[in-house]
């Protein structure tokens, strides 16, 4: 066999061209991560009802960011680079337009547009724009660091890597602490780690395991006193439900970002007064989400879990047992154990049947009253969700439309 090597090199020159294209198309149907340009403009809208005003500030890189002083010591930051768009605040129970107006003031300083609240100054660059919470006396409480955008990141839900649709760092001293962003099993002090939030099942979880079952993405910035400056206390709430992720000093000690793969690059800072305490940090945020439900009674009272009660009669022990004993005991918790099943009443055997408990728990009632006798609340755990082949209840849920529904109304 005679083997053209003329026609294996032009073969070969054909495919490293094509690669050649598309590589290079890469390029050009690509946008590159784009970092919010200067300051070209701002306009200031009203909210007629309750007084307070935004400063919409426009940016060479397109679109705008809207600075929102809520109260002397809250200041909303919202960045979209494409128009408005509409999105639902479920995670504000406060809007705008329910906050007093706190008296802030706007002016064009050269350089920079501040904005000067009772307890706050907030200074603006112009070139490029950069955001930056001061106290009113100077020292520097959070300073910007960039915010940028992908226009082209396409998110499916899936863990953000390297890139995002949109991120925001800040600088901030390498001595401080970060605390929050809801359940996480690491330290407490955040520093050094990267946590996502996007709230799942994590049986089992180990230490560092993450994201894990609650996720909350709001933070305090926690810095001793240093060079001359007092103590404070800062927080930062990121309003974008797009599986964001926070990065505690995991890109330079004196760095901490802020990313999500969809929405706007939407937050709330927090001052935390005019002294800047924690407390007051944690009044503000609980204001603007919603303040917590005060338990009745016996839930500041002694609980006990775990996995699992299989039946009716040790719940009923355990509950009289500690009568007997002067155990203190307030409420009994039933993991997935009492639930109906297809295979032998074992969960971990076959498909659960929600709301229904099986033959081992064969007088619900009876045995919830007896607890209540004793003092003791039982707690059935309800996991949201109902199997297809459990007929009569999917069937129902299906029909009333219970059920959540994906965009295209499945």
């Amino acid at each position: 066999m005679t083997i053209n090597h003329k026609m294996i090199n032009t073969r070969w020159g054909a495919v490293l061209l094509a690669a050649s294209l598309l590589w290079a198309g890469a390029f050009t149907i690509y946008a590159e991560v784009t970092q919010v340009g200067d300051i070209t403009g701002v306009t200031v809208t009203t909210n007629s009802s309750s007084g307070n005003w935004t400063a919409s500030f426009a940016v060479s890189s397109g679109g705008a960011v809207a600075i929102t002083p809520c109260a002397p010591d809250v200041v909303r930051v919202d960045f979209h680079w494409a128009g408005v768009f509409p999105t639902e605040q479920i995670m504000i129970d406060k809007p705008l337009d329910k906050w007093t107006a706190s008296g802030a003031t706007l002016s064009d300083e050269g350089s920079c547009y501040r904005i000067q609240t009772a307890e706050l100054d907030i200074h603006i660059e112009k070139a490029p724009y950069k955001i930056h919470f001061k106290d009113k006396s100077g020292f520097s409480l959070l300073q910007e660091d960039f915010t940028e955008y992908d226009p082209d990141y396409l998110f499916t839900g899936q863990s953000c890597g390297a890139t995002a649709k949109l991120k925001c760092q800040k600088t901030v001293p390498a001595s401080q602490a970060f605390f929050g962003a809801g359940e996480y099993g690491g330290p407490m002090n955040r520093r050094g780690s990267t946590i996502e939030c996007w709230n799942t099942g994590t049986y089992n979880w180990g230490e560092f395991t993450n994201p894990t079952y609650l996720n909350v993405p709001f933070f305090y910035g926690v810095q001793p006193a240093e060079n001359g400056n007092p103590a404070y206390v800062y927080g930062l709430f990121f309003h974008n439900p797009s599986r964001p992720k926070f990065k505690f000093a995991t890109e330079g000690s004196d760095k901490v970002s802020f990313q999500a793969g969809d929405g706007r690059m939407d937050y709330f800072f927090f001052g935390g007064g005019a002294r800047h305490s924690m407390a007051k940090v944690i009044d503000r945020y609980s204001e603007l989400v919603g303040r917590p439900v005060m338990l009745p009674k016996w839930g500041f009272g002694h609980h006990l879990s775990r996995f699992s009660y299989s039946n009716q009669e040790w719940v009923q022990y355990v509950a009289n047992q500690a009568v007997l004993e002067d155990i203190p005991l307030d409420g009994i918790y039933l993991d997935i154990d009492y639930m109906d099943c297809d295979v032998n009443n074992n969960p971990m055997d076959g498909n659960l049947k929600q709301l229904t408990m099986n033959s081992n728990f064969p007088d619900p009632a009876g045995m919830i009253k007896y607890c209540h006798d004793r003092g003791v609340q039982v707690v059935p755990l309800i996991e949201p969700w109902i199997m297809v082949n459990d007929r009569k209840l999917h069937d129902e849920a299906n029909t009333e439309q219970h059920f959540v529904k994906d965009n295209n109304g499945r």
